[in-house]
């Protein structure tokens, strides 16, 4: 309707017009929709132009530098970074001059252009020497880790690796969580070691939780998807599966469309593909082959990219009050219709209920089934050796325990 009233003109006030242009290109750039976000982010920016306000010109000019980035479109990008910045320093909006060089350097980053990435790291340097602003120095550290990450000699990525860390342990930052996971892929690629495995995945589980307290629900789908390729490194093909399953549902649940459509697809290749996983368990294949089939390399580099426009969703209960809650286990919204309790009194909404009967037909917390009248498919773990391996077993239908309900509340 906005936008409808926008294409009539028959809004007057052009500063409303403006920023509701900038609402619009939120929503569309939390459910994904980079092009359109970018298609309206340029009409706020040309209406801001008209009215002359330099500091939202220059807040814009930032934003689409990093769209742009996002896209691939690395000059372009680079192109309203340069102005943004230029328009901050003549503004003397020195924070987010920091941020303007922040965002160059990942830009120039991408660009392979590592001596440009260092000029603009020595400008946050003066800057954070000036202002002493915690904001900046987290900028500051930041981005000299992604520097140090660019290098091939081990004593710099060790560096980066230590910074990150400190980062992650003081600011719970998700960013440093996905930088320092791609760099730790990188060591798993070369060292073939599981241990590596093992620290990447205990640094994806905090990324959930980062990203489940933020209520940042894109990155907790993107998260779960990232879970699932990784799963095919230890070749759990239905663990695997689970995890598609999950990031698909909270997609979806959250109006993540696009995201959902790209879960989907991902998942019907990965059930062609079944066989091929499971002969590979045959076989002595390294886990840097095993990276590369799961396309594990370009599902982190995408992820980097777009992890500006990780949101937070306002969820149900911060605009209903005196009410009960009840969160699916699996998509992590709010039960509001049907919704099925199983007897151990986990909780799905309708439609993860229905996507879990048709994946393994088991609860994922205690395996009971959801419909009797089908074979279930739970895991069970089996202790071997020093390590546990998650085996597909199947079990015998056994009848609902007269606590778990099918109820409308």
């Amino acid at each position: 309707r906005f936008l409808a009233l926008v294409e009539k003109k028959e809004f007057k006030n052009k500063y409303k017009i403006a920023y509701g242009l900038t609402n619009v290109q939120t929503v569309y750039s939390i459910r994904g929709d980079l092009d359109l976000s970018i298609k309206y982010y340029e009409q706020s920016l040309d209406v801001f132009k008209e009215l002359n306000n330099q500091p939202q010109i220059a807040y814009g000019l930032s934003v689409l530098s990093n769209k742009y980035r996002m896209k691939g479109e690395f000059d372009r990008a680079l192109e309203y970074g340069e102005q943004s910045l230029v328009l901050f320093n003549e503004l003397e909006m020195l924070i987010d001059s920091a941020g303007a060089h922040a965002s160059l350097i990942q830009l120039l980053i991408n660009k392979n252009e590592i001596q440009g990435a260092k000029l603009h790291l020595d400008q946050i340097e003066q800057i954070n020497n000036q202002l002493k602003e915690k904001k900046v120095n987290i900028w500051y550290l930041y981005n000299k880790a992604l520097i140090l990450k660019t290098s091939p000699r081990a004593k710099n990525r060790v560096e980066a690796e230590e910074i990150l860390k400190e980062l992650i342990e003081e600011e719970e930052d998700e960013d440093a969580l996905l930088e320092l996971c791609d760099l730790l892929l990188v060591e798993l690629r070369m060292t073939n070691d599981l241990e590596v495995l093992e620290e990447i995945e205990s640094y994806i589980t905090r990324l959930l939780d980062v990203s489940e307290k933020k209520s940042s629900f894109t990155l907790l789908a993107e998260t779960y998807f990232l879970k699932a390729k990784l799963a095919l490194l230890t070749l759990d093909v239905k663990k695997a599966r689970r995890f598609l399953t999950q990031a698909q549902q909270i997609a979806e649940r959250w109006g993540f469309n696009l995201l959902a459509t790209k879960i989907s697809n991902e998942h019907d290749r990965l059930v062609n593909q079944q066989s091929m996983w499971e002969n590979l368990k045959d076989t002595e294949i390294s886990l840097a082959e095993r990276i590369k089939l799961a396309g594990l390399d370009e599902q982190m580099s995408q992820l980097l990219r777009k992890s500006s426009t990780f949101a937070t969703q306002v969820r149900e209960e911060e605009v209903t009050i005196h009410r009960e809650r009840k969160i699916c286990v699996v998509c992590k919204g709010d039960v509001l219709g049907f919704m099925y309790t199983c007897k151990c009194d986990t909780i799905y909404c309708e439609n993860c209920a229905r996507a879990l009967t048709n994946l393994e037909n088991a609860c994922w917390v205690c395996s009971a089934p959801f419909d009797t009248s089908k074979p279930t498919q739970p895991y069970e773990k089996e202790q071997v050796g020093e390590k546990d391996i998650l085996k597909e077993t199947s079990q015998k239908s056994k009848n609902f325990d007269s606590s778990a309900d099918l109820s409308d509340k």
